[in-house]
């Protein structure tokens, strides 16, 4: 909302920070961090004509905030690659205001369905994948991580995500990037 100050831990390249600046207008702050140099370049580039957008490094357990500085917390498709993943809920709690909100998204690669006629090959790009995370099947047990962090469920939803239509063979894009150049290279 409006004025609010929201932090994004694991921003990445910076793709929600530039819709939550948006989000929370001039009067509002947006804070990213993330442990990657090369990706909080990417995200400086993106943001950089954001005067209510900050970023800098860190990582998920260890925020450089004081307690209650938030008030929502976005972790987007970072939790799988936390070592420590009670101790980076402890932290968002930490930095989060009371009543603050904390929005996690993850996938749990169990659930992957692709369609392919040669499954062999999927099998092998999908253990290369898997092998970037700490714990590819972690979704499944945030509900009780949240709770013994101190955090009230409000909601828990399942969010079908499909990808259809043409591929960008370049890797220009972050899909296509992981598809065509991260993958094959973790699937050697």
């Amino acid at each position: 909302s409006a004025g609010e100050r929201v932090l994004d831990v694991g921003c990445g390249p910076g793709y929600f920070l530039r819709d939550l600046a948006e989000a929370v207008g001039e009067e509002g702050m947006v804070k990213g961090v993330d442990p990657s140099h090369a990706l909080l370049g990417m995200a400086q580039k993106r943001v950089s004509s954001w005067s209510n957008v900050q970023i800098q490094t860190a990582t998920a357990e260890n925020l450089p905030f004081p307690d209650e500085s938030f008030d929502a917390v976005v972790i987007c498709q970072v939790l799988l690659y936390v070592r420590d993943v009670p101790k980076a809920l402890s932290e968002a709690c930490r930095v989060l205001r009371p009543g603050g909100r904390l929005v996690l998204c993850d996938t749990d690669w169990n659930s992957l369905v692709v369609n392919t006629a040669d499954t062999g090959r999927f099998q092998r790009i999908f253990a290369a994948c898997c092998s970037t995370f700490v714990d590819a099947h972690l979704p499944p047990k945030l509900p009780g991580l949240l709770r013994t962090a101190g955090l009230h469920l409000t909601s828990i939803r399942t969010v079908p995500m499909m990808a259809a239509g043409s591929v960008n063979v370049e890797g220009t894009a972050f899909m296509e990037n992981w598809a065509f150049r991260t993958v094959p290279e973790k699937a050697k």
